[in-house]
């Protein structure tokens, strides 16, 4: 009890010092900070989603327009935004409401004739918002080549995902993965899907290579893959070469250029399906 009633004035000198207030002063200082931070991040993304679709609703509302009313965007550069778009709804936090509207927009735009659309045509921009958004494309589309070449292989993977989600779900399968890597699986065993996108035909080494470290891979640690399908535009001999020159069970290899090409696709998935259990 005495050292209890001793350290009382301890404590009271300690509770009502100068020191004590400032420590108390520099405690609330850093959890206002901490609560100011995640509050500013919080405006920041909620401040890059708008912009998001801000950017698409403007991309969009010029790119279709009625004809003889207005000059619609050049074919290209809606591509060249689009693909943008699309690129950063991909980032960290993915945000599936957004990816989800950019694929479809990209696939409207992907049947729509490059010929058709209009290559050069002046824009009379009045937003501020919107010449800006222009100045930035300007400085995106300095090299259209290399643009142009991410758009296309975009496009590809978007598409033959698309037509490989379908596929296996005809064949009962469950899908998963993104990218350009799926996994299609069958009670609890997989197919490892590869989608390589090619503006070239694929030499045959640099296929084998390809598919020699996706085996290496799943022996690593991946036992439930039981088969390797890989989706290119390769031509039909360049992938009779890479079978001959395989030799060997369990991989599959489809060149999918489109829609007329889903056939070889669910045939190659159902070679691959695993057989049913007795």
């Amino acid at each position: 009890m005495t050292s209890v009633l001793a350290a009382e004035p301890f404590w009271q000198r300690f509770l009502t010092s100068a020191g004590f207030g400032g420590l108390m002063a520099l405690t609330a200082a850093l959890i206002a900070a901490r609560i100011a931070t995640q509050q500013l991040r919080h405006t920041k993304s909620q401040q890059a989603n708008e912009r998001w679709w801000t950017t698409l609703t403007w991309v969009y509302d010029r790119a279709v327009v009625e004809k003889d009313k207005r000059v619609a965007l050049p074919h290209h550069v809606t591509f060249a935004m689009l693909t943008q778009l699309a690129e950063r709804a991909q980032q960290p936090p993915a945000d599936r409401l957004q990816q989800s509207s950019i694929k479809s927009i990209l696939a409207m735009f992907e049947a729509t004739d490059d010929g058709t659309a209009p290559q050069q045509g002046t824009i009379e921009v009045s937003d501020p918002a919107a010449a800006a958004l222009l100045d930035d494309l300007r400085t995106t589309l300095s090299n259209d080549e290399e643009l142009r070449e991410r758009a296309e292989q975009l496009r590809y993977l978007e598409s033959a995902r698309t037509a490989v989600e379908r596929e296996a779900a005809a064949l009962g399968a469950d899908v998963s993965g993104q990218n350009a890597t799926v996994a299609v699986s069958w009670r609890g065993r997989e197919v490892l899907v590869q989608i390589r996108y090619a503006r070239e035909p694929i030499p045959t080494l640099t296929l084998l290579q390809a598919v020699d470290r996706l085996q290496r891979d799943v022996a690593a640690g991946h036992t439930t893959i039981g088969g390797i399908l890989v989706v290119t535009a390769l031509s039909r001999p360049a992938i009779d070469a890479f079978l001959a020159a395989r030799n060997s069970t369990g991989i599959e290899v489809v060149a999918w250029t489109g829609s007329p090409d889903d056939r070889l696709l669910h045939e190659a998935l159902q070679r691959l399906r695993p057989a049913p259990t007795p």
